[in-house]
């Protein structure tokens, strides 16, 4: 096996989390999408995940528990730490 060949098999695959073609969001996906914000810092992209999580049931994330989490957030986000662009980060999955 080649350098190239094991850096193929290494190399973690991009996870696209979204809400496209109505899909709800799974733990795992809020674990990507979370994580792969890079203007939050490792604290607020905890507070995030736990607060996106709470909402989780057996169903998975709907588009609308995503909408309403973040309006929460978004009203919230100076006592917690957020910035206008982390907001407009998370929202951003909305459109993706």
């Amino acid at each position: 096996m080649g350098l190239l060949d094991f850096l193929s098999v290494t190399t973690p695959k991009k996870s696209t989390s979204s809400f496209a073609g109505g899909n709800k969001l799974n733990r795992q996906d809020i674990i990507n999408l979370v994580w792969s914000i890079q203007s939050l810092d490792q604290k607020q992209k905890k507070l995030v995940q736990k607060e996106l999580e709470s909402q989780l049931d057996d169903g998975g994330l709907s588009k609308f528990e995503y909408e309403e989490i973040i309006r929460q957030l978004s009203l919230k986000r100076v006592e917690l730490g957020l910035s206008e662009v982390d907001i407009k980060n998370l929202k951003k999955v909305l459109y993706k």
